[in-house]
């Protein structure tokens, strides 16, 4: 028998359908998964002195970082 997911809405069979307690919950095996990699938290990024380096010189070589658009200016 197909079950229709109360997450991503699609009818999958009841094996894709875990069970808590003994009942079947409705949100499929892939949204779960999904769920659950969306909340853990990523572990922290070690700074790494020699791209700091090549970052800092990447911004002496290119100046300040313009976010206008150019076009506005074409007119």
């Amino acid at each position: 028998m197909a079950r229709v997911c109360t997450s991503c809405e699609r009818s999958l069979s009841d094996s894709e359908f875990p069970t808590q307690n003994g009942r079947v919950v409705n949100v499929c095996v892939l949204c779960r998964n999904d769920i659950k990699r969306a909340q853990t938290r990523l572990a922290p990024i070690r700074r790494d002195p020699e791209q700091i380096q090549l970052n800092n010189v990447a911004a002496l070589w290119h100046g300040p970082v313009r976010r206008t658009h150019l076009l506005r200016y074409a007119a």
